[in-house]
C-alpha cells in the first residue's frame, strides 16, 4: 500500500515527467524495475528512488531471468539480493539521465555546481586539467606561458 504522505516532499520538488513516473509507480501501472530504469534516466537520485520505493511498499518486479548465480544477500529491510558472477557484457549504449541547469544556462566560466560541470565536461574541452598532485596537465593546450607580470597568458593549442 502506498503512503502518499511520504511522497509529498518529493512531489513538491519534482518536474512533470518525474511526477508522472512516480504516480505510475504508486498506482501500480509500472513495475519497480521499470520505475528504477526510468527514474535514473529522468535524473532521480538513488536516495529519492529508494524513498519512493519504500513509500510505495516495494512494488513488484516483473521480468526476471537468471542473473548468473552466486550467494544471496539479505538486506536490513528483508529483501534478498542475488550476487552475480556472470561476465560483464561489452559494447552497447549507455543512457545517462541528469538534471540540467535552469535559466542561468551552461557557462563553463560561471559554473558553481557539479551538475553544470558534468554538462560542460561532455561538450567542452578545457585548456588544462589539474592532476591529483595539483600540477597542471595539458588538454586542449599543449604549451602555455605568462608574460613578466602574469597579466597575459599565451596558449598553444593542439
Amino acid at each position: 500500500m502506498t503512503d502518499f504522505d511520504q511522497l509529498d516532499p518529493f512531489r513538491r520538488k519534482a518536474d512533470p515527467l518525474q511526477l508522472d513516473l512516480v504516480e505510475s509507480f504508486a498506482k501500480g501501472r509500472i513495475s519497480r524495475r521499470h520505475f528504477i530504469q526510468r527514474g535514473t534516466v529522468l535524473g532521480l537520485s538513488l536516495a529519492s528512488i529508494s524513498a519512493i520505493v519504500a513509500a510505495c511498499g516495494g512494488g513488484s518486479d516483473s521480468g526476471g531471468g537468471d542473473t548468473g548465480g552466486g550467494a544471496n544477500v539479505e538486506t536490513a529491510e528483508g529483501a534478498v539480493l542475488e550476487a552475480t558472477t556472470a561476465a560483464a557484457a561489452t559494447g552497447g549504449t549507455m543512457n545517462w539521465g541528469m538534471s540540467i541547469p535552469g535559466s542561468e544556462g551552461v557557462n563553463p566560466i560561471t559554473m558553481v555546481d557539479l551538475v553544470t560541470y558534468n554538462v560542460c565536461a561532455q561538450v567542452f574541452e578545457y585548456l588544462v586539467r589539474s592532476a591529483s598532485d595539483l600540477s597542471l596537465q595539458p588538454m586542449l593546450a599543449t604549451e602555455w606561458s605568462a608574460n613578466a607580470d602574469a597579466s597575459e597568458w599565451t596558449f598553444k593549442l593542439r
